[in-house]
């Protein structure tokens, strides 16, 4: 990878910055996690855009991510399509 001055990491490839996101993601407790969870389902439930919605694409959370059921569950609940993307591996 070449070095790229304006980037704030310069010297770190991308497998290298995502392995340490992942170990930041992974360090937050569990009970941060939750209220940060409840937090954005609450604030994007409210959303305009999202009430008004007819499908929306989430993901399912892994290794730490943010949960996202309470969203699916009040999407579901207003007959709002989810879409998840497909993980192929090679």
């Amino acid at each position: 990878m070449a070095k790229d001055s304006s980037s704030p990491h310069p010297t770190k490839t991308k497998s290298q910055l995502r392995r340490e996101m992942i170990a930041a993601r992974e360090a937050v407790q569990p009970g941060a996690r939750a209220a940060a969870s409840q937090a954005i389902a609450k604030r994007l439930i409210e959303h305009e855009r999202l009430r008004a919605a007819r499908r929306v694409a989430l993901y399912a959370p892994t290794r730490g991510e943010i949960p996202t059921d309470l969203i699916a569950t009040a999407c579901l609940e207003r007959g709002t399509s989810l879409l998840y993307p497909r993980v192929v591996t090679r």
